[in-house]
C-alpha cells in the first residue's frame, strides 16, 4: 500500500487566542483530487496555510510522503508543497518570467541563476498556463486573471508533489478555468533525485530513468487538495 501524499492528524490552529481549526484530520492519497467546501470564514484558507507550513499549527502533525513537514527546513519543505494563494501582489516589480523562475528557488543555490533543468521547467510551466507572451511584462501591470495564471506557472515550475490552490478560479474566465482544471488533473512524474536530502552525487533509480529523452513523458498519478478552490497534487 502506497504512502499517503498528505496527512493531517488532529491539527488545530489559532489566530491569537481565537481558535480557527480544531483537531482536523485529512488524508490525501497519491492520485487523489480533494475539494474542501464551506462558507466564508470556515477555515479553508487557514487549513491550506497550515498544510503548506505557512502557519504553524497549535497542535497536531502534518506529513507529506511520510515526512514531518514541520521538522524540515523551509527549503526542503518547498520541494514537497507548492501553493497558489488567493492573491499575490509582489513587493517589488518583477517580470512574469522572473516570478515563474522563483518557483525553482528550492533547487538552486543562493546565487545561482538557474540551470538548463530550471529553464526547461519554467518554459513548460509557462506553456501549460499560456503565459509565454507575458514573460517580459511587469507582474503589477497584468490583469487579475493574467497574474493568477503567472502565479500558477510559478507553482508548477516548483515541481512539488503536493500542489495546493486557494480559490484558483478567482479572476479567471470560463476558458481558463477549464484549462486550469485540466492542468491540475495532468499526470506529473517526480524525479527521484529532486527529493529533499538528495545530494549532487545522487543517481536516479534504474527503474525510473531521469531525465527523460526529448519528447518522452513517463506516466504517473497526481492528486490535488482543493478548498472551494484549493488543490494539492501528489506524485
Amino acid at each position: 500500500m502506497s504512502e499517503p501524499a498528505l496527512v493531517l492528524e488532529r491539527v488545530s490552529a489559532t489566530y491569537g487566542r481565537e481558535p480557527v481549526l480544531r483537531e482536523v484530520d485529512l488524508e490525501v492519497g497519491p492520485g487523489d483530487i480533494v475539494g474542501l467546501v464551506g462558507p466564508n470564514g470556515s477555515g479553508k484558507t487557514t487549513l491550506v496555510r497550515v498544510a503548506s507550513r505557512t502557519l504553524r499549527p497549535s497542535a497536531g502533525s502534518i506529513r507529506v510522503g511520510g515526512q514531518d513537514l514541520m521538522r524540515m527546513s523551509a527549503h526542503d519543505a518547498a520541494r514537497l508543497v507548492a501553493v497558489v494563494p488567493q492573491d499575490v501582489v509582489p513587493a517589488f516589480t518583477f517580470t512574469a518570467l522572473e516570478l515563474v523562475l522563483m518557483g525553482r528557488s528550492p533547487y538552486r543555490t543562493r546565487w545561482g541563476g538557474g540551470g538548463p533543468q530550471d529553464w526547461a521547467k519554467v518554459r513548460e510551466a509557462m506553456a501549460a498556463t499560456q503565459v509565454q507572451h507575458l514573460a517580459d511584462r511587469p507582474v503589477d501591470e497584468l490583469s487579475g486573471g493574467e497574474r493568477r495564471r503567472v502565479v500558477l506557472a510559478q507553482a508548477l515550475a516548483q515541481d512539488a508533489p503536493v500542489l495546493m490552490l486557494d480559490e484558483p478560479t478567482t479572476h479567471l474566465d470560463v476558458r481558463h478555468v477549464l484549462d486550469l482544471l485540466a492542468i491540475v488533473r495532468r499526470p506529473r512524474a517526480r524525479p527521484p533525485d529532486d527529493r529533499p536530502g538528495a545530494g549532487p552525487g545522487s543517481r536516479p533509480s534504474p527503474r525510473a530513468p531521469w531525465p527523460n529523452p526529448p519528447g518522452h513523458r513517463r506516466p504517473s498519478a497526481s492528486g490535488t487538495v482543493t478548498a472551494p478552490s484549493v488543490r494539492a497534487r501528489a506524485p
